[in-house]
């Protein structure tokens, strides 16, 4: 067998994908009213790109009494696509949830939660409890989240992601990656670089789904944070950063999930109180074990 594996239609060196973040182990669902991206003609301007990336800081603990406990602890990034009322909608990773690892923590199958958190903190210091998320059942890398706005002012602690359907991402184009790279220490860190090839992946629902690769430098931490293109001086959210290639001798291969793919799936998005109840809601629904709280 041959050295190479398929990724996003291309053959590439079989090397290290990861996503992008950062984890330390330490040894009732209703449906959510439509989050509409946002639009805006006029963009963002370069000085307020910083505020386009909210960190996550995510936590969990799973009883394996009498050994013990099972922790992990997290942190990601994301973005701001809906005010309503006094809730802010952001978009983020499937993976900066951590539910995966949660899942998989009991080798029975039947983990038991003692804990689950998220957290939101913004480029101005603030920083806000996750009251709900949204997973979706397809192996779309995605998720949504509702936190209380109460105390948030826009622009001044975050801004609405302004996307634009056209004109269509380009190879060549120029893009910046905003988000909190290696930890919440170095939030509203801008990268910039250029889409280097526009991809579709493979699902295994049968789908496809398009992929931005890009050589803007990401890291562990940049997950779930916003892929900005510059048109005309201004800055339209056109990805979110999902993972890149880790190979000695690789440098500079990134891949963000176009934004058009959460328009395309809003609808399909299952909605879980944030706390134990709702990730073992999850874990049961989404990953299909037999998780409880506890």
């Amino acid at each position: 067998m041959s050295d190479v594996a398929i990724f996003c239609g291309s053959a590439i060196p079989r090397v290290l994908m990861v996503s992008l973040a950062i984890t330390v182990l330490l040894v009732s669902c209703r449906p959510n009213r439509t989050a509409r991206v946002s639009s805006s003609a006029r963009g963002l301007a370069r000085d307020e790109l910083q505020l386009a990336a909210v960190s996550l800081k995510g936590w969990w603990e799973e009883d394996d009494r009498p050994l013990w406990n099972d922790r992990a602890q997290w942190t990601g990034s994301a973005g701001v696509v809906q005010l309503h009322k006094d809730r802010l909608i952001l978009v983020t990773n499937s993976h900066c949830l951590n539910l995966r690892a949660l899942a998989e923590s009991d080798l029975d199958g039947c983990p038991e939660v003692i804990d689950f958190g998220l957290e939101a903190h913004f480029f101005s210091g603030k920083k806000a409890r996750v009251l709900r998320f949204a997973e979706i059942r397809e192996p779309l890398d995605l998720a949504l989240l509702e936190v209380e706005a109460a105390g948030l002012v826009e622009k001044r602690d975050f801004v609405l992601l302004p996307y634009r359907a056209q004109p269509d991402p380009r190879a060549g184009d120029e893009v910046c990656a905003v988000g909190a790279p290696m930890g919440l220490e170095l939030r509203g860190t801008l990268t910039f670089g250029r889409i280097s090839a526009i991809r579709e992946k493979d699902l295994m629902t049968g789908e496809k789904c398009r992929i931005l690769q890009i050589d803007a430098p990401i890291n562990p931490g940049n997950s779930g944070g916003p892929l900005m293109r510059e048109s005309s001086g201004r800055w339209y959210w056109v990805g979110v950063n999902s993972s890149k290639v880790m190979a000695l001798g690789v440098e500079g291969i990134g891949f963000a999930i176009s934004a058009g793919e959460l328009l395309d799936a809003l609808r399909r998005f299952e909605w879980f109180n944030c706390d134990k109840h709702g990730a073992a809601q999850a874990c049961n629904r989404i990953y299909g074990k037999h998780a409880h709280a506890r």
